[in-house]
């Protein structure tokens, strides 16, 4: 250890003092927490916390300094201590269902910046299969310097409490309270497999209609849930927290995705902070305010449902009208009288006719045209609904400290209780988290798409 200490003690050597020893005791509690490798639906994973790739990444983000400068610089760490860590060549290999192999990396790579998966050229297979097994002395004096890390937590407050201002930045503390949660316990935070999960947990806690959520997290949602938009709250260069990579590969592609750690001890300390924060509720109360001011006006309600009686009947039955093997039959004598309100307008337009009290198709082409119309005019009006509420309540200017209603914070518990009774389930095509209520949708029978990839989940399939 006195060698060791000596040797840090160098000029030379003062920036891994200052700088990576610290990086080296974040990443490496990544590394006790983590399944290094596993199987993932039609994909590999691995995740190297302290492989060579993230070394450089995150030096890079604490120090500024160019990339080719960071990489020269960790060469110079790996060939004066050797005798302090090994160096580990790892191996990934991904085998589809019919037993065909694939070695990391595949010849196309993709990593989310900002959000958006964008093609890249694979990073050497040195730096991202490379991992650093730290040695009993080094791995102290790495575990000490986070232990001992310098903080004030009140200043990463006051940052956060700065940068919130709107509903969207709301959304964001929600996230990262979340990362606290897990952080505290030493866990790592996978970014891009949980982050949309847990914020579209919070919204049904809230009590944002789906049609909304969707918008904000769906497969094209409009919220931006991108690592880069979340570390404004935090300051850029804080040694406090690391990112680092997992690779998902297949035969074909890899994603890179992104985990986050930041120091226990700092987690708990802003865990306990932003809890104190009503989160849930004020998301609530901004967006009840928004949606009331649209109930107001009759022409636009229902906000996210069909309206209009003609549309209602044509859906309704239209399976049966356009059945050529008339499976079924329907007569004027089984409806209710606004159903019979939407027949007659609809035999006026020569689209219907009735035939010893049955209901039959007088024109398909015409049915199918009004149908269309109708349905167009259906959906651009619950599209703007969903656009106008989304894009006014993410705007909303919030006060944390304003009083809230009892009977915001009531309901917000209720709920809060029910949704976490609902079991964990995942999309059988991407394995990505299906948010609580629609678990609760599907097992009641209802037809549900993946916020990740789209993907119609249906117990008819």
């Amino acid at each position: 250890m006195r060698k060791l200490d000596k040797l840090l003690d160098e000029d030379k050597n003062k920036w891994i003092k200052d700088n990576l020893l610290e990086i080296l005791g974040l990443l490496n509690l990544g590394n006790e927490s983590i399944l290094i490798a596993e199987k993932y639906f039609r994909s590999y994973r691995f995740t190297i916390p302290l492989s060579i790739e993230n070394l450089i990444y995150n030096m890079q983000r604490v120090t500024q300094h160019h990339e080719s400068l960071v990489i020269e610089d960790i060469k110079e760490f790996i060939k004066n201590f050797k005798g302090y860590f090994v160096l580990n060549q790892k191996e990934f290999v991904y085998t589809t269902e019919t037993g065909n192999t694939k070695k990391h990396p595949p010849s196309n790579c993709e990593i989310t910046i900002n959000g958006k998966f964008q093609k890249i050229t694979h990073p050497d297979t040195s730096k991202s299969q490379t991992e650093l097994i730290l040695k009993q002395d080094l791995l102290e004096l790495a575990k000490n310097s986070v232990s001992n890390q310098k903080f004030d937590s009140n200043i990463i407050l006051n940052k956060i409490k700065t940068e919130m201002t709107s509903v969207k930045d709301l959304l964001y503390l929600a996230i990262l309270s979340k990362i606290f949660e897990i952080n505290k316990s030493q866990n790592f935070y996978n970014y891009d497999g949980d982050a949309k999960y847990d914020l579209s947990v919070v919204m049904e806690i809230s009590n944002i209609d789906e049609d909304v959520i969707n918008k904000c997290l769906g497969f094209e949602g409009v919220f931006e849930v991108y690592i880069e938009k979340l570390l404004k709250f935090l300051p850029k260069n804080q040694k406090s927290f690391s990112i680092f990579y997992s690779h998902n590969f297949n035969t074909n592609t890899c994603y890179m995705t992104n985990n986050i750690h930041i120091n226990p001890s700092l987690s708990k300390v802003l865990f306990v902070e932003l809890e104190k924060i009503p989160i849930a509720e004020k998301l609530e109360e901004t967006y009840t305010d928004i949606k009331q001011n649209l109930l107001k006006n009759e022409e636009r309600c229902p906000l996210f449902d069909y309206k209009d009686e003609e549309f209602l009947f044509m859906n309704k039955y239209r399976s049966i009208f356009l059945d050529e093997f008339k499976k079924s039959k329907i007569f004027n004598f089984q409806l209710e009288d606004n159903e019979l309100k939407a027949l007659h307008k609809l035999i006026d337009k020569k689209i219907l006719k009735i035939q010893n009290d049955e209901i039959l198709l007088n024109s398909n082409e015409r049915f199918d045209a009004y149908y269309e119309t109708l349905r167009n005019k259906e959906t651009d009006r619950i599209n703007k609904n969903v656009l106008e509420i989304t894009y006014r309540w993410l705007k909303i200017e919030i006060d944390i400290n304003a009083p809230l209603k009892q009977i915001v914070k009531n309901k917000i518990y209720e709920r809060k209780q029910e949704i976490e009774k609902i079991e964990v389930q995942k999309c059988p095509e991407c394995g990505g988290k299906i948010p609580p209520l629609r678990v609760k949708e599907y097992l009641d029978g209802k037809d549900i798409i993946c916020m990740y990839c789209n993907y119609l989940i249906s117990k008819r399939l």
